[in-house]
């Protein structure tokens, strides 16, 4: 149940990174925001008592959902703008 915030921020991230025209911008805040995101759901969830080594783990877990939305918003606005 602790991954779920990670995932959530990763679409999150996804979708606001999507929205900037800049490559180098969009860049910048998808790596803040991943970073932040992470930092944030491994405290929410504990982990952080434990080891902060789960900031990694939850970094990644945001990283990866923010590709994967930033995948399919890119995929769906491209058909969507397609002549038909």
């Amino acid at each position: 149940m602790h991954e779920v915030f990670p995932i959530v921020a990763g679409i999150l991230v996804g979708a606001i990174a999507s929205r900037f025209a800049v490559a180098r911008m969009r860049y910048l805040v998808g790596a803040v925001l991943t970073v932040l995101f992470g930092a944030a759901a491994t405290m929410l969830s504990g982990e952080a008592v434990e080891s902060w080594a789960f900031v990694l783990v939850d970094i990644g877990l945001v990283a990866l959902a923010a590709l994967i939305t930033y995948g399919a918003v890119t995929l769906v606005s491209r058909r969507l703008a397609q002549p038909r």
